[in-house]
């Protein structure tokens, strides 16, 4: 042991002989190791979506970071889809970034934080999120098209529709698919569940209108399986059963299919529509004597339009002024406005930033929102846009997700609920 702690001081010794002249033994001039060349670390902590979870309005992107072997954080970067955000780097804990959603598209999004430490090493860390401010909810237990919807007590009855088994009429080859439904179903938003309740009587009913007065749904003509009916129907969901009221007289020219139906102070008015002249005829059903009046029609022929009423008006948007299936050149962008105390129409300046048709409209805070639909394209539009009739302006909002065409929509609680091939919870408060 003693020869060998000998030999180490000897050729130590040597060393220092050597490089005396450069002072390479003193202890001071020793160069330091270089420095670690591993990176910091990095965590996006949130947001922290759940599956299906979805963001909106103003996101506040918070990360950790720690750097290694003694060296500091210089700095943090927080960008989405490789953009830096706008206060997008942060040089102090808590580390975080601003992300306006409404300036992005309705699609999948990557948030990116980057970590820089003092010496320019650098680590990232990723998360992909889907932008939209709704919430997708249970689908319906019946798929379909062209039903109809209503609000009764907080609950949503959708009503009817098409079989989109047998879209295009292969119905006729196989007599044993309905080509409608007349299939009822509840829908409770609180625990998010459905029910069937009692069917339509009959064959069942696609593409008909209908309208909530008292606490009883009212449903308006429609299609029974290639044959147009004039057929009225009225629906308690108190308890659930179904009354035949008086059809609609067609030999008037009001239409039975295709067309809208909105209510004012008791009374139901269907407008425009399949049967109706030059798709213009307005009705007045009053379900208190069942009787119709003819009312002065409208300025513009519409085919699946869509009404609503704000503070006893009916607005009249979009629509086709031809009777259409799948697409329309030529969709309506225009708004009439029927006043029932006069019973005269007005045009109103400002007209709908899409136009469309197959759309549904509902009404929340005073404002007309006017969702989804179809133009000259086959595809289902994803737009949502509200019109606030004090003012007579448009706003747009965040699309939905998945474009909706001939669907429903209803509003409980502050909440619309988009009801089609998907059913979401959306809420354009949080925009």
């Amino acid at each position: 042991m003693k020869k060998v702690i000998l030999y180490n001081f000897l050729g130590t010794a040597v060393l220092c002989l050597l490089f005396w002249g450069t002072g390479g033994c003193n202890r001071e001039d020793q160069v330091e190791p270089p420095p670690s060349d591993k990176p910091p670390t990095v965590s996006i902590s949130s947001p922290q979506p759940l599956e299906n979870e979805t963001l909106c309005g103003l996101v506040t992107i918070s990360a950790e970071a720690l750097a290694m072997d003694g060296k500091s954080i210089d700095r943090l970067e927080f960008s989405v889809d490789d953009v830096l955000l706008a206060d997008g780097v942060d040089t102090a804990t808590p580390y975080a970034g601003t992300w306006d959603t409404a300036t992005v598209l309705v699609t999948g999004h990557t948030i990116k934080v980057k970590a820089v430490d003092s010496l320019g090493y650098s680590a990232e860390a990723s998360l992909a999120v889907n932008v939209w401010c709704g919430e997708e909810k249970r689908a319906m237990p019946t798929q379909r098209y062209y039903f109809s919807t209503g609000v009764v007590a907080g609950k949503i009855y959708v009503i009817g529709g098409y079989n989109p088994a047998v879209s295009g009429g292969t119905a006729i080859a196989d007599p044993e698919v309905a080509p409608v439904f007349n299939v009822v179903e509840e829908y409770d938003p609180a625990t998010d569940t459905w029910t069937t309740k009692a069917p339509i009587p009959g064959q069942g009913r696609a593409a008909q209108a209908s309208c909530v007065i008292d606490g009883k749904i009212y449903i308006f003509g429609g299609d029974e399986g290639y044959n147009w009916v004039p057929y009225v129907d009225e629906y308690d969901p108190a308890t659930d059963t179904w009354i035949s009221k008086a059809p609609i007289p067609q030999e008037k020219g009001l239409g039975i299919g295709l067309f809208t139906c909105s209510a004012v102070q008791g009374r139901a008015y269907i407008i425009g529509g399949l049967g109706a002249e030059d798709a213009t005829a307005v009705g007045e059903y009053n379900p208190v004597k069942d009787r119709w009046i003819i009312k002065e029609p409208m300025q513009f022929g519409r085919y699946s339009p869509a009404s609503a009423a704000v503070k006893g008006k009916i607005y009249v948007l979009g629509g086709c002024p031809d009777r259409a299936a799948y697409t329309c050149p030529n969709a309506q962008d225009s708004i009439e406005v029927y006043d029932p105390v006069q019973d005269g129409w007005s045009l109103l300046a400002s007209s709908m930033p899409t136009p469309r048709f197959a759309f549904s409209t509902c009404v929340l805070n005073g404002r007309i929102y006017a969702i989804g639909g179809v133009g000259a394209e086959p595809n289902a539009l994803a737009v949502i846009e509200d019109y606030d009739p004090l003012t007579d302006t448009w706003s747009t909002h965040l699309p939905m997700p998945t474009g909706q065409r001939e669907f429903g929509l209803a509003v409980v609680n502050g909440k619309i609920y988009i009801i089609g091939t998907k059913v979401y919870e959306y809420r354009p408060g949080l925009e």
